[in-house]
């Protein structure tokens, strides 16, 4: 028996569910992005591979069994499809204002139409971490598999606290940080940017990270998943320059504003004034989906060239050994087992398997 499994990774068509086209067997790592116009101040994500040039190279390295690479695809494949809804969504309100706008007289016409589009957006924004595998943060940016990261801001902790004032220590503690408090020097006379180096290398253990946005300012951030556990949580102990010495305080922190705010979904604009605001909402968030459905795209087109190039290198043999690996695997009704095997069959339909192993 001979099983393509390569066709799997490759691109689907936009009408196709995209968390039944690859084996997303086991739990991966974060994972992929691909080049893109990048958005301001945003946080980096692991690519899945450098260059598209690299895809030949890595054949060897691919493997039929490879949970990590195919959990990778499985979220970019799902990152692609929560995407096309949520601009489906956003060009309805965008055609139903504008023609609000136009025609004023047959505005209670669309009020239907766009009543539910609105609520469609809302119940879509509030599953993107399900619906994303966690792969799209709340700024909309593609991050991969699980990598989804909240960014906030700590009151206390700006540019101007990095480059003035006397030199301190700050203890800072996170309940992400079983070791204890975490201990880094602020001194003003090295600079913003040699000063975000030491917090980022400081609570980079803590999993939480620091970077400098396009205004200049440090912005941090944590795992989106243990956010709840973080917010309002953080403590820090100074020398009384910036924060005060003795016991450590619960320091404040902001959210950074997410890529759809609640005034896009919740508010049903009626004067001309307010669907000229709500068009402008809808026009920004419409911009924010086509440079993340650029990235998901570049993503899923490497990975494909990557499948292609990897089917010469694995013979008939190895996808016999995977297949029956498989099938061993589901032999036993741990709960270990299905969290390994439901995301590859999640999804999953008649005719996507008859089309795999044609």
């Amino acid at each position: 028996m001979q099983v393509n499994t390569l066709q799997a990774l490759r691109s689907t068509g936009g009408n196709e569910r995209a968390s039944g086209t690859a084996l997303a067997i086991g739990r991966p790592a974060a994972g992929a992005t691909a080049p893109a116009a990048a958005v301001p101040g945003a946080a980096s994500a692991r690519p899945l591979r450098a260059t598209t040039g690299e895809a030949a190279k890595s054949a060897s390295a691919f493997s039929p069994w490879d949970g990590e690479r195919h959990g990778q695809v499985a979220a970019v494949q799902m990152a692609k499809a929560y995407l096309g809804q949520l601009s489906a969504g956003l060009h309805t309100l965008k055609s139903g204002y504008s023609e609000n706008l136009a025609d004023p007289a047959t505005a209670h016409q669309r009020e239907g139409e766009l009543a539910s589009a609105r609520q469609g957006l809302q119940t879509l924004w509030r599953q993107r971490a399900a619906a994303t595998s966690a792969a799209i943060d709340p700024q909309l940016q593609y991050q991969g598999h699980g990598a989804a990261r909240q960014a906030f801001r700590i009151r206390g902790i700006d540019a101007a606290a990095l480059s003035q004032g006397a030199r301190e220590v700050l203890s800072i503690g996170l309940p992400s940080n079983l070791a204890g408090p975490l201990t880094v020097t602020i001194d003003p006379e090295q600079g913003v940017n040699s000063n975000l180096r030491r917090l980022d290398h400081a609570l980079a253990t803590a999993d939480v990270r620091v970077h400098i946005d396009d205004r200049g300012e440090p912005m941090f951030s944590a795992p989106e998943a243990t956010w709840d556990k973080v917010q309002d949580r953080i403590t820090i102990k100074g020398e009384g320059h910036r924060f005060a010495d003795g016991v450590p305080q619960r320091v404040r922190t902001h959210t950074e504003a997410p890529a759809l705010p609640s005034a896009l979904y919740e508010q049903a604009p009626v004067e001309p004034h307010e669907i000229r605001g709500a068009l402008q909402r809808v026009i920004h968030a419409l911009d924010r989906v086509g440079v993340t459905q650029a990235q998901v795209a570049g993503a899923l087109a490497l990975a494909s060239a990557e499948a292609s190039a990897a089917s010469a290198e694995i013979p008939a043999e190895s996808v016999e050994r995977a297949a029956q690996a498989f099938l061993a695997r589901t032999q036993s009704m741990r709960f270990e087992t299905y969290a390994d095997v439901a995301p590859a069959l999640a999804g999953v339909n008649r005719a996507r398997v008859m089309a795999l192993l044609g």
